[in-house]
């Protein structure tokens, strides 16, 4: 396919794919074009499927579960999450697969594995600060996320901690190819917790949870440790990347927030709003209604594209612009509704850190000559790689 750029009114937007690699690198430029023409915009790609891209109707159709149903898929193209409660099922049963799992994703757990975080951020960074340079991405971001998880969250121990890693995530991983490992991953994972003492944890409340009064069952097991992979590792990542990436390209910025670090927790609302990780999240219409101005027949398929609804011009004034004194900031980079991400505050904090541990250990990285930026394709976004060269810290 030719190159989509630039993006303008004779853009064919019935052309749009989220997976498309040319469309990938200018998508928020299409995402703007879309909501400057319509808050809702018809593709034919992968069968046909609307893209609402305008926040006020991103936030209808993700709060009206009745009408716009999870259950038949929360991808367009599906990329193999069929069953991962409680993302795929629908309230109020949804609520009952969450409930166990809520007490381990609180705003104290989270400030609970700060430390452990910075930990694992310092060790990262121990292994490349005396080289002078690295890929922030396959050296940092992409080890950083996944190591504190399995660590942290999913307590698996410490010399089987980086087979689980190196197997679940590797440099250049897509989100297809995440998806297709996750569910061996996931097996593994269950087949070893088992082996160990309960440890009144995330996963023994998984393992020991009643859905509707009964047992949950081995498949569903299984469908809910396969969410946690895929929601708990590879979003993170790549906002941790993407803001990275941001400050290497405005160097007042990163210098600002390495002076006053403070500041950092607010840059990061900021950079969940600009860089949402996960660009969009399916829904079928349950019957026949109406978004925006587009009539969706029963069975319909749309995504919500959160990407483009944090850029919403009618809600965030100049939204291509990073403003750490925003003063309205509602942004959907989690989600909206009964789905919303239950892992915010863990993610929150795990960006925080990782920037903080970076501006204080490398404050001067800088882009490395001759590198280039590649966007991934697919419903979740980040650089390929962050090649950063800057002056080598002795130990």
């Amino acid at each position: 396919m030719t190159a989509v750029s630039p993006i303008g009114p004779d853009f064919d937007l019935s052309t749009f794919d989220i997976w498309d690699d040319d469309q990938a690198q200018h998508i928020y430029e299409i995402f703007a074009e879309m909501n400057r023409r319509a808050p809702v915009t018809w593709t034919e790609s992968h069968g046909g499927h609307w893209v609402v891209t305008g926040y006020e109707q991103v936030r209808e159709v993700s709060q009206d579960w009745a009408a716009f149903s999870s259950e038949h898929g929360v991808q367009v193209p599906s990329v193999g999450l069929d069953f991962g409660p409680p993302i795929t099922v629908d309230p109020p049963l949804q609520r009952l697969y969450r409930k166990p799992m809520a007490p381990f994703f609180t705003p104290r757990a989270a400030k609970d594995s700060e430390a452990a975080v910075e930990r694992h951020a310092d060790a990262l960074i121990d292994l490349f600060a005396g080289r002078g340079r690295c890929d922030l991405v396959a050296d940092f971001a992409e080890q950083l996320v996944p190591l504190v998880f399995f660590d942290e969250v999913l307590h698996v121990p410490g010399d089987s901690l980086q087979q689980f890693v190196t197997k679940f995530v590797h440099p250049g991983s897509t989100p297809r190819e995440h998806a297709a490992i996750a569910p061996e991953v996931a097996r593994d994972l269950i087949a070893l917790r088992r082996e160990m003492p309960p440890m009144d944890d995330l996963v023994d409340a998984v393992f020991t949870a009643e859905i509707g009064g009964r047992a949950i069952t081995e498949e569903e097991i299984l469908g809910v440790i396969v969410l946690l992979l895929l929601g708990g590792t590879d979003t993170t990542r790549n906002l941790i990347s993407s803001s990275l990436h941001y400050m290497a390209l405005n160097p007042h910025v990163r210098a600002m927030l390495a002076e006053n670090p403070g500041r950092v927790e607010r840059a990061v609302e900021e950079f969940l709003r600009i860089f949402a990780a996960v660009q969009t999240i399916g829904r079928t219409a349950m019957r026949d209604t109406r978004v925006g101005d587009e009539q969706i027949p029963a069975g319909g398929k749309l995504v919500c594209a959160l990407a483009a609804a944090n850029r919403d011009p009618g809600e965030f004034d100049h939204p291509d612009e990073f403003d750490i004194d925003r003063v309205s900031n509602r942004h959907f980079a989690f989600g909206v509704g009964p789905h919303r991400c239950i892992g915010s505050n863990l993610a929150r904090m795990e960006i925080k850190v990782a920037i903080e541990r970076i501006l204080a250990r490398i404050p001067d990285y800088e882009l490395a000559p001759g590198w280039t930026y590649h966007r991934r394709g697919g419903f979740v976004h980040g650089p390929e790689s962050l090649e950063v060269v800057f002056a080598p810290r002795r130990m």
